[in-house]
């Protein structure tokens, strides 16, 4: 079941992570895979899609960063608050029990399904720093990264991708994360001979495949993806490259 028209619903629970993130849990009813995404309004704000990164069969929960207005508005409700949902939209991940999952910033959230589902999955999960980790206490298995050294191992998530993927030989790796972080997954799994599957995030309007405010070359984030095959988009000319703002201008990423 997927609801096109926002349902405003009350915030069930809260869990804080830290001043800026936190997990919201909203009793919305719906028939959600490993992937997928919702739309969430705020009245008089704005309405943003966010990945899912828990769900029972009455309820989903989205974990949350501040990271711009929708955002830091999210974060600040209290109980009770009051959401609009849509949803869910987009492409799944295939499951694969024989994975290694990776995540970068809040791309954790999008793969976080994927950890409760495969509990003996190796995960790499890199931030900026130590008060920016999320989820950490739901899976303290998690292999932690901080560019500034101060949680975890010094680096990135996909420093030691190659050696592991030579290891466990796995059938699949999951990621989602910044692009750039995404294109060196995919390109490491590529040279391993592993599938990879990539959990893409771009700026979005419908979520329905109408406004091509999220289009990729030729790809709808929103109705194509947003899992992609990592292979594949290592063919896309923007990917890990350049995407669309809210105006429809092209942003530079940086270098894959």
């Amino acid at each position: 079941m997927r609801n096109d028209l926002p349902r405003v619903l009350p915030i069930a629970r809260r869990e804080p992570h830290s001043a800026n993130a936190c997990s919201l849990r909203i009793g919305y009813e719906c028939a959600f895979l490993p992937g997928q995404f919702v739309m969430v309004w705020l009245p008089g704000v704005d309405e943003k899609p966010f990945s899912v990164s828990a769900h029972g069969p009455d309820w989903i929960e989205l974990t949350v960063k501040r990271l711009g207005p929708v955002s830091g508005q999210l974060i600040d409700l209290p109980e009770g608050g009051l959401v609009g949902v849509r949803g869910p939209y987009g492409r799944s991940f295939d499951l694969e029990s024989e994975c290694v999952i990776v995540g970068g910033g809040v791309g954790i959230a999008a793969v976080a399904p994927l950890i409760e589902r495969f509990p003996h999955a190796p995960v790499l999960y890199g931030e900026n720093s130590a008060p920016d980790f999320m989820l950490t206490q739901r899976f303290p298995h998690m292999r932690l990264f901080s560019i500034d050294g101060s949680r975890g191992e010094r680096g990135f998530p996909t420093d030691p991708l190659p050696e592991l993927l030579d290891r466990r030989k796995p059938k699949i790796v999951y990621a989602c994360g910044p692009e750039v972080m995404l294109a060196k997954v995919a390109r490491i799994a590529r040279e391993a001979g592993v599938r990879s599957q990539i959990s893409l995030e771009r700026y979005m309007k419908c979520a329905m495949g109408v406004c091509g405010q999220c289009c990729m070359d030729g790809r709808r984030v929103c109705v194509d993806g947003p899992v992609f095959d990592g292979a594949a988009l290592l063919e896309a000319r923007d990917f890990g490259f350049r995407r669309l703002d809210k105006s429809g201008t092209w942003i530079p990423l940086g270098r894959r």
